[in-house]
């Protein structure tokens, strides 16, 4: 499995290990190195547990491996997430503006759902923007968010900074350090899949009665529409309420088996194999 960011890319082997060349500005290689006198990577790198080179500790045991803009994360076969790289927006749900080795995330130590419960949420799905991160719990099928909320890509009405200071709790705005789970009408939704663009997120939503069978569901975005990322066939105002994504003729999108996002646009692929796109068309 070989994914890429703005500058970097990370490859899984099928050993378990991942490795990492290109930009290296803040940690995304996950060496435990970042910065100017680090940049550049040439020769692939295998990714570790520390926070410098003398560290031997390898990431290993890894199944899925997921690249933002500048960030980097990894799944390991138990359901456990890591990530690293660049963390300015709190979209690793990790201490630091620059993480340059691969830490459990924080938000899922404990399961939002159950607060009262000493759990961990195992992660099945994990996406990656400059912004923001999605995951789907492996177990319920919920997706989970963390990050900048400026263009409400969370699902979440409230910003992530309230006069330029973070926030500490999902009362209080706190989003980068604590998952919130994505819900329409004050229900629960279960995804097949995810993904995040840089400031809007689009998901693949499945009925909770074939959340273990499902193979296919209704696309839905949220977010930033400035370029018609959210599928309605207009533009303008970022919306925090998931809405189902429309055909040109008006139909949603009802057997979508996968979904990607960029910048500022989406796709989908239909179990017909026919493709959608939609949002920013600057290049066609």
């Amino acid at each position: 499995m070989i994914v890429s960011g703005y500058g970097h890319t990370l490859a899984l082997r099928a050993d378990g290990t991942v490795w990492a060349w290109g930009d290296n500005t803040y940690g995304q290689l996950g060496d435990g190195t970042y910065g100017t006198s680090n940049v550049d990577k040439f020769v692939p790198r295998q990714v570790r547990i520390g926070q410098n080179e003398s560290n031997t500790k390898l990431l290993t045991n890894i199944k899925y491996v997921a690249a933002g803009a500048n960030s980097s994360a990894a799944i390991d076969q138990d359901g456990l997430l890591y990530v690293w790289g660049n963390n300015d927006n709190g979209q690793l749900g990790v201490d630091g503006k620059i993480v340059a080795y691969p830490t459990l995330v924080e938000a899922l130590k404990d399961n939002p759902a159950t607060p009262n419960a000493d759990e961990t949420i195992l992660v099945s799905a994990v996406e990656l923007s400059e912004s923001h991160t999605i995951i789907i719990d492996a177990l319920t099928k919920r997706a989970y968010t963390w990050g900048k909320n400026d263009h409400n890509q969370l699902g979440y009405q409230q910003s992530i900074l309230n006069n330029g200071k973070p926030m500490t709790s999902p009362s209080t705005e706190n989003y980068a350090k604590e998952a919130h789970l994505v819900t329409r009408d004050k229900g629960d939704l279960n995804f097949l899949e995810v993904a995040s663009g840089k400031n809007h997120s689009v998901g693949i939503v499945i009925p909770a009665s074939e959340a273990e069978t499902a193979t296919q569901g209704t696309v839905y975005a949220w977010g930033d529409n400035t370029y018609g990322q959210l599928g309605q066939n207009t533009s303008g105002s970022s919306s925090a309420v998931l809405q189902a994504v429309k055909k040109s003729n008006g139909e949603s999108i009802t057997n979508a088996v996968a979904v990607a996002a960029a910048d500022n646009y989406s796709l989908a692929l239909t179990a017909d194999g026919i493709v959608y796109a939609w949002g920013d068309n600057t290049y066609g």
